[in-house]
């Protein structure tokens, strides 16, 4: 075996380790000597892949990410045909937050790794910055498609209105989950709704500005 390939698969040996752990103990309890020993490796063979506990937890956070979208990518693959706004917009979220619950521990690690103080490490804000632009994308996606029908003008327009609004309600839904046991699955008809609401009323305000501008 190569030295790159004896390389990789330490990192992936390292990685799922540490998966592993973050779930049993938490952020404060997943320390490199922990990984290290799990592992059996030396800590200095973690730190020459990963050089900080941080940088580490990224790694993980961003493979569970790419795992994640991935995920999502496959089971949105076929979208209903027809339906309303709300059907298609929902059987999208029913997905999303399908795939969300089966990665939480990524979207927990996220959430971490950005309110923490070093989540100034560049390393670290890159993994997170890459994230958000990703899922602000796919969320961009969900709703064109649902909103499809008003044709693609009209539809990236709301999306443009919508993405915040969508991820803001999926990462609080999250948090809900988390702290007070709301599943976040239970949370998606709701948000379903207010999105809908907000760009149907977009939509249709795009529709009065774009009859004024040939006034």
């Amino acid at each position: 075996m190569s030295s790159t390939r004896r390389g990789e698969r330490s990192r992936d040996e390292i990685l799922d380790a540490t998966a592993r752990l973050m779930a049993e103990r938490g952020y404060d309890g997943t320390s490199v000597a922990a990984v290290a020993t799990a592992v059996g490796m030396p800590k200095s063979l973690v730190f020459h892949h990963f050089r900080s506990k941080i940088r580490l937890l990224s790694a993980v956070m961003a493979r569970g990410a790419d795992r994640f979208f991935d995920e999502m990518r496959e089971a949105q693959a076929q979208p209903p045909v027809g339906g309303t706004h709300e059907e298609r917009l929902a059987w999208y979220l029913d997905r999303a937050a399908e795939a969300l619950v089966r990665h939480d521990d990524f979207h927990r690690l996220h959430s971490i790794l950005m309110m923490t103080s070093d989540v100034m490490d560049p390393e670290v804000r890159e993994a997170i910055t890459r994230i958000r632009s990703d899922g602000r994308a796919h969320m961009h996606r969900m709703i064109a498609s649902a909103f499809a029908d008003l044709g693609p003008v009209r539809a990236s327009a709301v999306a443009d209105e919508l993405t915040v609004f969508g991820m803001v309600g999926i990462d609080g839904s999250f948090i809900a989950q988390r702290g007070d046991g709301i599943p976040l699955t239970s949370q998606v008809a709701q948000i379903t709704k207010a999105m809908i609401a907000i760009g149907e009323a977009h939509a249709a305000a795009f529709d009065d500005g774009v009859r004024a501008s040939h006034t």
